[in-house]
């Protein structure tokens, strides 16, 4: 570490303090492997998070799916004679 007055000449702080290159780049590289480290954190937090998302949002289609089958079914009063033998009705409607 040089002090102020070393590094360019005259100086009216003396006992400012300025770091060199090599602490500099050491600082550096000590900065980036912790941003790394928390980048690396927040993205599996992230992941996790993406992942209980779309879970949920699979679940919620799923309910929504059944109740919309359920609810398309006939039931045996509405259905008249001829039609007892085919396939209950099923509407398939995309999102």
């Amino acid at each position: 570490m040089k002090t102020q007055r070393e590094y360019n000449g005259v100086c009216k702080v003396p006992s400012q303090v300025l770091p060199s290159a090599a602490d500099l780049k050491r600082l550096q590289k000590k900065r980036k492997k912790m941003e790394d480290q928390l980048k690396a954190k927040g993205d599996s937090e992230d992941r996790a998070a993406q992942r209980l998302t779309t879970q949920l949002i699979g679940e919620s289609h799923q309910l929504n799916n059944s109740w919309r089958l359920t609810t398309t079914h006939r039931t045996s009063a509405e259905v008249p004679s001829e039609d007892v033998m085919t396939s209950p009705k099923v509407e398939y409607q995309p999102r």
